[in-house]
């Protein structure tokens, strides 16, 4: 399936006025604060179909951004619910909290707002997706589903790795997608001989790095009257990156979305990128060792004009570091949240501040991303296969 395979606007206006009066307005208050539209209604826009006792799950970074939208909830009438739900994403162990809210006298018109510790898209990869068919996020100009083929074509539909998929903890949510007419393909919970067949073809289906926005998403342009352009819009989401394994779990085989989130001296947004268990075949990793070699070069050349000062000793260690990175040594201590070396130097009484004339690389990061998919990855992993008489056996592969 083509990225962009809808050309035309689709009405995203029509499906959230049910929820909120002024569709317009949630969407410029979702976008200004970087926030995200996730859940089941992205899976329905996407599907072409409507579920009215579906609720609307807006997914936000915690702080300021939350009490803008419980203030805009109140303008419109909603009440706000008593109980607010605690959870960890996956695998990184984040937190969120949801808190539900009600239309005052209108029925069907449940609101989660949603809060992450992290940054929204960066919570929306690590917890919000619990299946493929999940996978589904719509910003407010542009709308993406991660797994169109999987789940529209194929018509199938796997689980998060490391959620508690026991057939019991999944019951209600496979009774739900059922009576909606939805699906799950056959193998979901089965162990047999095929099993090797289907984990072969998840992983073709699945496996493998990813960027938002690619040949594999299906996204789709919405309408904007109305909404002045924002900063951080589709150009900016679809430079975050991240990468799939198909692993065994409680389900059968399931997914996991590998991602950590990166800033930089040299970078104006925050994005998400892949992280693997081979560190240095990552592109995080060669982005990093990029963008720090040609972050240092852009402070020599300002220290030479003598509008830059190398007044502390850790803005000179940093830069020595930068300067000397290699890809070998790219790597951070926690794999995730991490800073350049010149950010990691600073501190809260004074940071770094760029010179005048400073250059971002924000709109290189495509064509770095490029340069690095035509490497060879030749990082090893292990599969585990079974043989004719159902015993496990690990043989050794290389990603794709």
């Amino acid at each position: 399936m083509a990225n962009d395979a809808v050309e035309q606007p689709w009405d995203i206006n029509s499906r959230l006025s049910r929820f909120v009066s002024n569709p317009t307005d949630l969407r410029r208050l979702l976008g200004a604060n970087e926030g995200l539209i996730v859940g089941s209604t992205t899976f329905q826009f996407f599907a072409k179909v409507t579920w009215p006792d579906s609720s609307l799950d807006v997914l936000v970074e915690r702080g300021p951004a939350v009490s803008e939208i419980f203030a805009y909830l109140v303008n419109e009438g909603c009440n706000q619910e008593h109980t607010d739900v605690f959870y960890g994403g996956l695998p990184e162990q984040f937190t969120y909290r949801i808190t539900p809210w009600i239309r005052d006298g209108a029925a069907n018109t449940r609101i989660n707002v949603i809060n992450a510790e992290v940054m929204s898209i960066w919570g929306f990869l690590a917890g919000s997706v619990f299946s493929t068919a999940s996978a589904c996020f719509i910003t407010w100009d542009k709308a993406y589903c991660l797994f169109p083929e999987y789940t529209f074509e194929k018509r199938k539909m796997k689980f998060a790795h490391g959620l508690d998929t026991t057939y019991d903890s999944v019951l209600p949510l496979l009774r739900k997608y059922v009576q909606r007419g939805c699906f799950l393909d056959d193998n979901s919970f089965t162990q047999g001989p095929d099993m090797a067949q289907e984990r072969q073809e998840t992983i073709a289906d699945l496996q493998g790095f990813r960027r938002i926005g690619d040949s594999k998403t299906w996204s789709i342009p919405l309408d904007c009257t109305g909404i002045t352009p924002l900063e951080v819009n589709s150009t900016v989401i679809e430079k975050n990156t991240f990468h799939v394994r198909v692993e065994e779990g409680r389900s059968g085989l399931e997914f996991m979305i590998r991602t950590g989130a990166f800033k930089c001296c040299i970078l104006k947004h925050t994005y998400t990128f892949d992280t693997r268990e081979y560190s240095n075949d990552d592109f995080h990793e060669y982005l990093r060792w990029v963008l720090c070699r040609r972050a240092a070069k852009q402070i020599q050349e300002h220290v030479d004009a003598e509008t830059f000062t190398l007044s502390k000793v850790s803005y000179r260690q940093a830069l020595k570091k930068m300067a000397n990175a290699t890809e070998e040594n790219m790597g951070g201590s926690s794999g995730c949240s991490e800073d350049c070396h010149l950010l990691e130097s600073r501190s809260v009484k004074d940071g770094f501040i760029t010179p005048v004339g400073w250059k971002y690389a924000d709109d290189s990061i495509p064509e770095i991303y490029e340069e690095w998919s035509k490497r060879d990855h030749g990082a090893v992993e292990v599969e585990i296969k079974t043989d004719d008489a159902g015993n496990e056996v690990e043989v050794v592969m290389e990603d794709t």
